[in-house]
């Protein structure tokens, strides 16, 4: 039986805006700074000094992967394989499985041991697949052994990129995307979750019918079941007509569509509002599609890109995604005089 991809990704521009975290927080008392003065600087000095050591063991968990952001959307990192590279890799949360482009195929020596069907907006075909990666290195993660189905994409050749990161490998990480300062953040041991504020807007984020998505409530009509991408820029709908979504028919109009298979002749209109996890959009540009039959039928509505927030956490372990997430970076220091 044929392993069944999928892949969505489109490359166009999308706006940026920032994180938002607040500062150290120290609280000295039980001295009298007024009749002490060297007691207040020594203070103040050993403040510093525990403040300094505090946020190195609060810190020093997580792993920093600066990214490229090209084309105002994709998600663009190092990434090492058995040792050689780095290679230019995107991270793409919309794709199931991990991509590696045929060139660097000969260039690492391996040969696929399967055959899979690769489906994006644009259709499906057989692709090669399951060929073996050995120690993938994303940051401070390795993966002793990944399988890879072949890419074979004009676009991303031009852009140098060698393959992708999907959610077969992200699925095992929880991670930060902050598209202010081009970092994804991965965590090691749940300090990110630790520092998460009540005002981050959170959605359960799991995997359906084979397809990891978030599950968007609205106030009228279904449910509705998106792909979260982070390496698309529109909002992508499939069977709009059946969503119950304040389309602005008036605005239809034909576009073209690029995905990791060519290109697509569509049509996008204006969504006067969307709502994501308590978020409001408004007059977004919405690309309407139509779901595929048979093996090329998605399960989902459509897809959302990661680009419409400031950044998103997905903690995979919990099942959940922290839309524009908050980080409390807080140190209390107390001293008590005996």
């Amino acid at each position: 039986m044929k392993k069944v991809l999928s892949s969505r990704s489109c490359f166009k521009l999308e706006f940026e805006n920032s994180s938002n975290f607040s500062g150290l927080n120290l609280r000295l008392s039980g001295f009298n700074f007024l009749t002490r003065p060297s007691c207040f600087l020594w203070t103040l000095l050993l403040a510093g000094i525990l403040s300094f050591f505090s946020f190195s063991i609060a810190l020093k968990a997580e792993s920093i992967v600066k990214f490229k952001l090209i084309d105002g959307c994709l998600v663009v990192v190092r990434v090492s394989i058995d040792g050689k590279g780095p290679f230019d890799f995107m991270i793409d949360t919309g794709s199931d499985g991990t991509a590696i482009d045929l060139d660097l195929v000969k260039e690492l020596g391996v040969k696929p041991t399967s055959t899979g069907i690769l489906i994006t907006a644009a259709g499906a075909r057989n692709v090669p697949d399951g060929y073996p990666l050995h120690h993938v290195q994303l940051g401070s993660r390795m993966v002793p052994e990944a399988k890879a189905h072949a890419m074979d994409s004009a676009s991303l050749k031009l852009r140098k990129i060698r393959g992708i990161v999907g959610q077969d490998f992200l699925a095992q990480l929880n991670y930060f995307l902050d598209f202010k300062r081009h970092e994804m953040t991965i965590e090691e041991d749940n300090e990110l979750s630790g520092r998460l504020t009540g005002n981050s807007k959170r959605l359960n984020f799991q995997k359906l019918e084979g397809r990891w998505m978030v599950l968007l409530p609205q106030e009228a009509g279904p449910t509705l079941k998106m792909v979260l991408d982070a390496g698309a820029n529109k909002l992508v709908l499939y069977d709009c007509e059946k969503l119950s979504l304040d389309i602005d028919n008036s605005s239809l109009r034909p576009v073209q569509v690029a995905t990791l298979m060519g290109t697509q002749h569509l049509q996008a209109a204006r969504l006067r509002k969307f709502e994501v996890g308590g978020i409001v959009l408004q007059n977004l540009m919405v690309i309407l599609a139509k779901n595929g039959t048979g093996v090329e039928a998605l399960p989902e509505d459509g897809s959302l890109p990661a680009r419409l927030f400031n950044g998103i956490y997905f903690n995979n372990a919990q099942g959940q995604v922290a839309l524009n997430p908050e980080f409390a970076r807080t140190t209390q220091v107390v001293f008590n005089r005996q």
